[in-house]
């Protein structure tokens, strides 16, 4: 998978993470888990998951993580990914 375009936006309502994926496999994938690190001086402050549908082969699929709390302090954002 290639996970681009990460961002962190914040208002007076939620937080969220948003990006895109794209799957590079040769056939589209069912269902994949998205897992977010928050790391902060290479300790992990925040983890959390969601999932994502239908992913096509080639096509980039958006996607967001939300919070109504604000992100703990970090100085890093890991986007991983796993067929599921």
């Amino acid at each position: 998978f290639a996970i681009t375009n990460v961002s962190k936006q914040s208002s007076s309502r939620e937080n969220l993470i948003t990006g895109e994926i794209t799957n590079n496999y040769s056939e589209d994938v069912d269902s994949v888990n998205l897992s977010v690190i928050l790391r902060k001086d290479g300790e992990i402050v925040y983890i959390d998951n969601t999932f994502l549908d239908n992913l096509k082969v080639g096509k980039p699929k958006a996607f967001q993580l939300s919070s109504y709390r604000d992100w703990p302090s970090h100085d890093t954002i890991e986007i991983s990914a796993m067929v599921w």
